[in-house]
C-alpha cells in the first residue's frame, strides 16, 4: 500500500466510515514500516476523538457562507476591456517594428548609391598614376624644371635622400677624358636641356627630377627592392673642356660619348659598390658632363647609358 492510500483510508477513518478488513490489514502493516504515516495516523486517531467524544462542534456564523461566497466572486471578476479594440491595438508592438524595418530599408536604399562611388574610382586613379609612371622621360625635355618639381613631388613614392645617393657612389671611373677638370659655369639665360634614358628597367619608376640654381638636372628612378639608377646632367662651358681635355677626347664632331658606345666592358669596383659611368656630350653647341650611377649590373648600366638622348 501507498502513502497516497493510506491517506484517504485515514480520512475515512477520521469520518467514522467502515473499513473492509483486507484493507485494514494492508494499511497497518504500512504504518509500521512508514513513521511518516504512522505519525499522521496518530494525530488523526486523536483528531477523531477530540470530535466525538470532547462535545459538539460550534456551529458556523450565519453570514460565513455569504461572506465565503463574496470573497470568490471578487476574485474571479474579470475587468472590463478600457477601450475598444482597433486595427492598431491587434497589431501591437509588432507593428513598430515593421514601420521601422521598411524605414531602414528605405534609408539604405537612398544612401548605398553615394557609397558606392569612392570604390568605383579609386581603381580608375590608381590605373592613371600607374600610366603617368610609364610615361617616357624624354617627355619632361620640354618642361621648366619648377614645373618639373611640382610634377613629381604630388606622386606618392618613396624619396631616396639624395646624401644617400653620394654615399653610395664609388670611386671607380668609366668614361673618357680627364675627370679631374674645372669647369666654369654656363652663361645665364640659356634654355635647360633635359637628358633621358629610353631604355628603363621595367621595375624602375622615375620618382624625383631636380634642378639647381646652375640649372644641372638630376633625375632618379627606383623600384621597389631599393635598388635605383642616378643621372646627372652638368652644363660646361667650352673653354674650361678644352684647358683640360686629351687629343684623344676630342676625336669626333659630335661630342663625347661613354665607352659603352664602343663595346667596351664596364665591371664596379667592388661586389657591394655600384658603377658609375662618366661621359661627356654636346647639344645646340653646349657641352654637358653626364654622370649615371645605380646598383644595377655594369652591363645593364652601360645599356641605359647608351639609350640616353
Amino acid at each position: 500500500m501507498k502513502c497516497k492510500q493510506v491517506d484517504d483510508l485515514l480520512f475515512s477513518y477520521c469520518d467514522l466510515r467502515e473499513i473492509p478488513p483486507m484493507m485494514l490489514r494492508e494499511l497497518e502493516e504500512h504504518l509500521q514500516e512508514c513513521p511518516e504515516c504512522r505519525r499522521k495516523a496518530e494525530f488523526t486517531a486523536r483528531e477523531r476523538e477530540a470530535l466525538v467524544y470532547d462535545g459538539d462542534i460550534p456551529e458556523m456564523s450565519p453570514d460565513f457562507v455569504q461572506r465565503v461566497l463574496a470573497a470568490v466572486a471578487q476574485e474571479q471578476t474579470v475587468p472590463a476591456p478600457s477601450r475598444k479594440t482597433t486595427i492598431w491595438s491587434q497589431i501591437g508592438s509588432r507593428g513598430w517594428w515593421a514601420i521601422g524595418m521598411v524605414a531602414v530599408v528605405v534609408i539604405a536604399l537612398l544612401i548605398a548609391p553615394d557609397s558606392f562611388k569612392n570604390p568605383v574610382q579609386t581603381p580608375n586613379t590608381e590605373m592613371q598614376i600607374m600610366e603617368s609612371e610609364r610615361q617616357p622621360v624624354a617627355m619632361l625635355a620640354g618642361k621648366m624644371p619648377q614645373q618639373q618639381e611640382q610634377e613629381t613631388a604630388s606622386e606618392p613614392v618613396r624619396i631616396m635622400p639624395e646624401h644617400s645617393y653620394k654615399e653610395r657612389v664609388p670611386s671607380l671611373q668609366i668614361g673618357r677624358g680627364n675627370q679631374s677638370a674645372t669647369y666654369g659655369s654656363p652663361p645665364a639665360g640659356e634654355q635647360v636641356v633635359v637628358f633621358s634614358p629610353s631604355y628603363i628597367p621595367e621595375d624602375y619608376r622615375l620618382v624625383r627630377v631636380e634642378s639647381d640654381a646652375e640649372n644641372n638636372i638630376t633625375i632618379y628612378y627606383e623600384n621597389d627592392r631599393d635598388g635605383y639608377i642616378c643621372l646627372r646632367a652638368v652644363q660646361k662651358s667650352m673653354a674650361g673642356m678644352a684647358a683640360h681635355e686629351t687629343t684623344a677626347d676630342m676625336d669626333t664632331v659630335e661630342g663625347y660619348y661613354p665607352l659603352a658606345r664602343y663595346n667596351l666592358q664596364a665591371d664596379a669596383a667592388t661586389d657591394s659598390e655600384p658603377t658609375v659611368i662618366r661621359w661627356s656630350t654636346e647639344h645646340d653647341g653646349q657641352h654637358y658632363q653626364l654622370e649615371l650611377t645605380g646598383s644595377l649590373s655594369p652591363e645593364e648600366l652601360i645599356r641605359v647609358a647608351n639609350s640616353v638622348k
